[in-house]
């Protein structure tokens, strides 16, 4: 191939492949770079305490989590799980990981992240948690990504002047199924770093622009575009987009259900909660929620009498996902 690092050499490579990253992103899932783009700006924020509240948190890994798993079953397995963390082991990991990056600790970051249900809790892998990472600090960390250490390691090919990592397997199928722990991701971690210092970019750049680059020896378009119905691409798009926003509302909902619950209020819990079961739109959480903080609606302001947690709390976060 003409196009290899070890054909164009780093930099040229580099600069080629992250011009061409925002195409190619968005070839793997539409929308794609948006997003990146937002989780950027995002992950800045959080990195410096500017959100550190438990919701926008967990809206954020559940971003993350979607951003790398994007198709319609794996995102709502991903959705699931990661939304099956408590508020306490969020804040508990995050306060864990800005202590980290503040002491260069890498390892304490990797494994603060990796703790939580959909990042690594329960089978070690350290992929999804590598994309937290990333977004909050893209001048210190990149993704680990099967497409990456297989080009790293020269896995089937003579992409590099020389393999930089150890094959995880003989084929680029075979690298896929192969789990990376928190000791393989800092192998990954250290020669990705290595680039990004002589090529002049950070090292999620390093990452982007490898990712970009796979695409020319295994498509990134899992479902081809070229020849189909624009309208159900767009219909398929649009059905995705809207089943991660309502799991994100229900979730904030429920942050209001599971609190009366806790401090004794059941009715209100149960009312909300049956309430809720009957939405099956974003529309239609967001409507109910309105409804139900207007005058009209005396249980909201019940709640807020007994000092419970009220949907007026969450209101400008469900505002803001349906607006998304």
């Amino acid at each position: 191939m003409d196009n290899t690092p070890a054909k164009l050499g780093t930099k040229k490579f580099f600069h080629r492949y992250l011009r061409l990253a925002p195409e190619r992103f968005d070839r793997y899932f539409y929308g794609q770079w948006n997003l990146t783009k937002r989780l950027e700006e995002l992950g800045n924020r959080i990195l410096k305490r500017e959100v550190s509240d438990e919701v926008n948190l967990l809206l954020f890994l559940i971003d993350v989590a979607v951003w790398k798993e994007p198709y319609e079953s794996q995102a709502k397995e991903m959705i699931k799980l990661v939304s099956e963390n408590s508020y306490y082991d969020i804040k508990s990991a995050f306060n864990k990981v800005w202590h980290a990056l503040a002491e260069q600790k890498d390892e304490e970051a990797i494994d603060a992240i990796g703790s939580l249900r959909g990042f690594g809790k329960g089978d070690g892998s350290r992929k999804i948690a590598s994309a937290v990472l990333r977004f909050l600090s893209p001048k210190g960390f990149a993704v680990v990504d099967y497409r990456n250490w297989f080009l790293l390691s020269n896995t089937e090919g003579q992409y590099f002047e020389k393999p930089l990592l150890q094959p995880l397997g003989r084929t680029i199928d075979d690298t896929k199924g192969r789990p990376i722990d928190t000791k393989k991701y800092l192998e990954y971690l250290h020669v990705v770093r290595e680039l990004a210092e002589q090529n002049g970019i950070f090292p999620a750049e390093v990452d982007t622009a490898l990712f970009a680059f796979s695409d020319e020896i295994r498509p990134l378009s899992v479902t081809p575009i070229a020849g189909s119905n624009e309208a159900k691409i767009n219909e398929r798009i649009g059905d995705r987009y809207s089943t991660v926003k309502y799991q994100k509302m229900v979730e904030v909902v429920m942050r209001v259900v599971n609190d009366n619950k806790k401090k004794g209020h059941s009715r209100a819990a149960i009312t909300l909660e049956k309430a809720l079961k009957k939405c099956r739109t974003p529309y239609e959480i967001m409507n109910m929620c309105y409804n139900m903080t207007t005058r009209a609606s005396y249980m909201d302001r019940n709640l807020a009498m007994s000092g419970t947690m009220t949907l007026s709390h969450i209101m400008k976060e469900l505002e803001r996902i349906y607006r998304e």
